[in-house]
């Protein structure tokens, strides 16, 4: 089964361990907020079973349109000694990331294995291809990273989905419109993603069940978890269960994408009706 993480807003988080499977934690806001930081921080110390991973918040900062600051990120690695931690990438740029990834691991990954070499590096596949997807995972492969990480954002994955030459094609859109109650030519641009990424793992899948481990980063619909069944898919972040209660909507009922991202709602206070809806929402996402 995959594990699986709702990032919660500050108000929650006394609901993390119940829950989530595992945390994950981003780095924006452990840099610059101080209830967060303290909560996750205690947290580690208390319970270092619990599996932790420190995303480089690679998303966030590209809708604010900043960079990944790469001795922060170490100092905040040192500090938090979480179990993985995401390497930096660019959001569907592969030859950036994969620059980044080789400049990090020759300029950090030395201090980092003298003072926590259990913390365990997550390489991301980017590009605007499957091709350029799978070259990454290749290149990491070479370099021995085994725990690789795909993210949900690619615009190819739309094409993909959309594409119904590829296998499978309509029993897996079928089976999202049922879930959602609509026509076969009412799935949206955001399900089109969802059904994209499915696609590129199961086409590329004798590639990828080589990998040690995988993490899925973020989700346009986060039904696609059921369509998953690789043994090395061991993990899934995604704020989409907790954001459409932010927005007043039971899962597999919203009409469209949330169009808020956690900082928009991780200091605010949470009303009862709508702690109760995030619970559900999670649970029913937990539960897929």
């Amino acid at each position: 089964m995959i594990k699986i993480n709702s990032e919660l807003p500050i108000d929650l988080l006394n609901r993390n361990l119940m829950l989530n499977d595992f945390d994950f934690v981003l780095f924006h806001l452990f840099e610059s907020n101080d209830k967060y930081r303290r909560y996750f921080y205690n947290l580690r110390a208390t319970k270092p079973e619990r599996t932790m991973i420190l995303d480089n918040s690679a998303y966030e900062l590209y809708i604010h349109g900043c960079e990944l600051n790469l001795d922060d990120y170490v100092s905040c690695i040192r500090f938090l000694n979480p179990d993985f931690y995401i390497l930096p990438d660019t959001l569907m740029d592969k030859e950036k990331t994969l620059k980044s990834v080789d400049k990090f691991l020759s300029e950090y990954n030395n201090m980092l294995n003298c003072f926590s070499g259990w913390s365990v590096p997550i390489a991301v596949l980017q590009g605007n291809t499957p091709n350029e997807l799978i070259d990454c995972y290749k290149v990491y492969n070479d370099m021995g990273l085994g725990h690789i990480a795909i993210p949900f954002h690619n615009s190819f994955f739309k094409d993909m989905g959309e594409d119904k030459s590829i296998a499978f094609h309509n029993v897996i859109v079928n089976r999202f419109a049922n879930k959602y109650n609509i026509g076969p030519d009412e799935i949206t641009d955001d399900m089109w993603y969802a059904i994209g990424r499915i696609k590129f793992i199961h086409e590329y899948g004798l590639i990828l069940k080589n990998a040690e481990y995988i993490h899925l980063l973020g989700s346009h619909c986060p039904f696609e978890k059921c369509f998953y069944s690789m043994d090395n898919i061991k993990s899934m972040d995604t704020g989409y269960p907790v954001k459409c209660a932010i927005e007043g909507h039971n899962l597999f009922e919203e009409p469209s994408k949330p169009n808020i991202i956690i900082d928009d709602f991780v200091n605010a206070n949470i009303y009862a009706s709508t702690r109760e809806l995030i619970m559900n929402n999670v649970w029913k996402f937990k539960t897929l």
